[in-house]
């Protein structure tokens, strides 16, 4: 093991590859190791993914490397160690880990509870990231829906778009977000007011084809029509 954490580490990029998923064959024992390396991962990436550009003015989602790829070829031995990533010092690590968490997909059940506290962490990547594992997850209990909905209403325009995308996730069962997907019609980010009408299109019920309808007669029938260009 210690030699592939070795190649892991110092090798080329396709030799590195190569040693995560020989990693990955020794499971549960290999955890702690790949945790640490995923963890030095990380923080390596910070100046790289933080640049900005006039394309992408808020950088780029936290990089996961080689490390990551093993954690989650392991699976579900791994989730509990993830979660526990999600309490990092550093909010870049915290995000991550959610990211990665959703790499595992129904193998991640495990950390459900610690990412749905992390869906009020400080930073907006780490909310994002965790709502988004939570959708991919797909266990979409009472408890879960009262959380997305109350993050449709989050101070940053990415994170109030994940929510309505996992809401649209669980169709019906997110009824009870109706009228706050209704509000979010309003946004102040075109998509996600395209996002807030897929949600309610998704849930289907009767009260949210309604307000869907409504909201389309409103809407302006043709953008292009200006006082300049009336025909």
């Amino acid at each position: 093991m210690q030699d592939l954490l070795s190649v892991l580490k110092r090798g080329s990029e396709g030799e590195r590859l190569d040693a995560a998923y020989g990693l990955a064959e020794f499971g549960a024992p290999a955890v702690p190791e790949l945790v640490a390396t995923m963890r030095e991962e990380a923080l390596a990436t910070i100046a790289e993914t933080e640049a900005k550009t006039p394309d992408n003015a808020h950088g780029t989602n936290p990089t996961s490397g080689c490390a990551a790829l093993a954690l989650a070829a392991i699976g579900a031995p791994a989730a509990g160690a993830l979660a526990e990533m999600l309490s990092d010092e550093h909010w870049w690590v915290r995000a991550v880990a959610a990211h990665v968490l959703g790499r595992l997909g129904a193998s991640a059940m495990e950390a459900v509870p610690t990412l749905r506290t992390a869906m009020s962490d400080r930073h907006w990547w780490v909310r994002r990231n965790a709502i988004e594992t939570l959708g991919t997850i797909g266990v979409f209990s009472a408890e879960l829906i009262a959380d997305l909905t109350a993050a449709l209403g989050d101070e940053d325009y990415r994170v109030r778009r994940n929510a309505a995308l996992v809401l649209a996730k669980s169709g019906a069962a997110s009824c009870v977000a109706i009228e706050t997907l209704a509000e979010m019609l309003e946004d102040e980010n075109r998509y996600n007011r395209f996002y807030a009408a897929y949600g309610l299109k998704q849930i289907g019920t009767p009260d949210a084809r309604d307000i869907l309808l409504r909201s389309l007669f409103n809407s302006r029938w043709c953008s292009i029509t200006t006082k300049d260009n009336i025909y």
